[in-house]
């Protein structure tokens, strides 16, 4: 009888196992023994031509999480709450990316009412938000910003309307808007050496824009004619040994 009690009584003061839910990437595929690191992140678009997901040149890596964006050290291990969107107007995050070698410690983000803003992270302490260097917001058309790619203090974005915004770091307005595509850009890619960028759109169509006219693409010159495959491209470039060639990969 009182070892009945005793052990009934020890159930009480057991710490309470709730099941994990099934959403959870951190506890389900933190358990497995291949898996190095697993991040939860809460409030990503459904969308699978949106990029939620960043990593820096100093090895940080940044999620979009709806209206905030969260970024780990991973060579310390620590979270730091970079920033929220704060009104409706702002809209939510589509496209995050990290500013590259010249500037790794800035992250750009983009939203689905058009809005791209430039966040630092040096002064971003666990308890405190980054510093905003820059807001860009697409008036009057309101073109959600869909892809992102640096190159120096040049920030290409892609629209939902089919045309590439050309920011400068520098600048407080818009550099250039580059029209071509028929449909949302889904992914844009500068070369290395930053003489060609590439861009694919959701109805399949791919442009390799060329900057050697005017050294921050300013012209829209397109180089060669467009490729066209039957299903949404993202893109990615990368320079071969030539200092023209260039290698196009479709994804």
């Amino acid at each position: 009888m009182f070892a009945m009690l005793r052990q009934n009584a020890s159930q009480l003061f057991r710490p309470q196992q709730f099941p994990k839910p099934y959403t959870s990437a951190a506890s389900h595929l933190g358990a497995r023994k291949q898996c190095l690191l697993a991040l939860d992140g809460p409030g990503t678009l459904p969308d699978p031509f949106s990029h939620p997901l960043s990593w820096s040149p100093t090895n940080c890596i940044a999620v979009a999480c709806g209206s905030d964006v969260y970024y780990q050290n991973l060579n310390t291990r620590e979270i730091s709450h970079l920033c929220q969107l704060v009104s409706m107007e702002e809209g939510l995050l589509q496209c995050i990316e990290w500013g590259g070698t010249k500037m790794p410690s800035t992250l750009a983000l983009g939203t689905t009412s058009g809005m791209v803003q430039l966040w630092d992270t040096i002064k971003c302490q666990p308890q405190q938000m980054g510093v905003k260097l820059r807001t860009w917001m697409d008036s009057p058309s309101f073109a959600r910003a869909t892809a992102m790619s640096w190159q120096g203090d040049i920030l290409a974005v892609g629209r939902g309307d089919g045309s590439i915004s050309l920011f400068d770091v520098r600048m407080y307005d818009e550099v250039k808007r580059v029209n071509g595509h028929r449909g949302r850009v889904c992914g844009v890619s500068w070369s290395q050496n930053g003489m060609f960028m590439a861009s694919g759109d959701l109805c399949g169509g791919v442009y390799i824009w060329d900057s050697r006219a005017s050294k921050s693409l300013t012209d829209g010159a397109v180089r060669g004619p467009k490729v066209r495959h039957k299903g949404p491209v993202k893109v990615d470039m990368g320079s071969l040994l030539n200092v023209d060639g260039f290698l196009l990969i479709i994804i």
